[in-house]
């Protein structure tokens, strides 16, 4: 398309009669420039561009499906629920009765059994002279292993050491909790070298 802007009269000065002179600028014919002479770059950007948004516009979509896809997975239970706590109602008795078991106080003034007690004679020291006798240095190690007991009390336990050629030796050791307090060292003669030494409980008391 051809542009043509109309001429325009330019003042030009004074004639010799003292007329206004004018002229005539010439017409200006504006040719627009082709499209084949604009730089060629431009089209290849145009269409990188293009192709840049519509991969784009693919890609939302498809995540967008996605997303929809797992929620929905989701809320029909494809997940595990979070757990839900009640609180315990304490001033409810307990379905089942308690039932004390090995190692758990009894009532309070309850002994522990004179056949629980297991005690082992260690003999320390031995001397022998023939027929008459040896002379035996001995400790005792006792164990318990009955039923439970009060444990707030300190028990004396009696036990006698029979086997001493004197006859039977008496003698007491303690129990507090737990732990047991006994004497690390007795003495006795027996009539034999071949004689055994052995211990039971005769009583129990506070």
């Amino acid at each position: 398309m051809v542009k043509v802007v109309p001429a325009v009269r330019c003042f030009s000065g004074m004639s010799g009669d003292g007329r206004v002179a004018f002229r005539e600028a010439p017409r200006v014919t504006e040719i627009p420039q082709p499209l084949s002479s604009r730089p060629r770059w431009l089209i290849p950007a145009f269409a990188a561009i293009a192709a840049l948004l519509v991969v784009a516009i693919i890609v939302g979509v498809t995540a967008i499906v996605l997303v929809g896809r797992s929620g929905g997975a989701i809320a029909s239970g494809g997940a595990t629920p979070s757990p839900t706590w009640s609180p315990i109602d304490w001033s409810k008795p307990s379905p089942t009765p308690y039932v004390p078991g090995p190692g758990t106080a009894r009532a309070v003034g309850d002994p522990p059994e004179a056949s629980g007690f297991k005690i082992v004679v260690k003999v320390l020291k031995k001397n022998c002279y023939g027929s008459a006798g040896c002379n035996i240095t001995f400790a005792i190690e006792p164990d318990y292993v009955g039923a439970d007991y009060d444990r707030s009390t300190t028990w004396q336990v009696t036990y006698e050491v029979i086997g001493p050629e004197e006859g039977p030796m008496i003698n007491t050791f303690e129990l507090t909790g737990t732990q047991i307090s006994y004497q690390k060292e007795e003495f006795c003669s027996v009539p034999s070298s071949k004689t055994q030494l052995t211990v039971k409980v005769t009583s129990i008391s506070d």
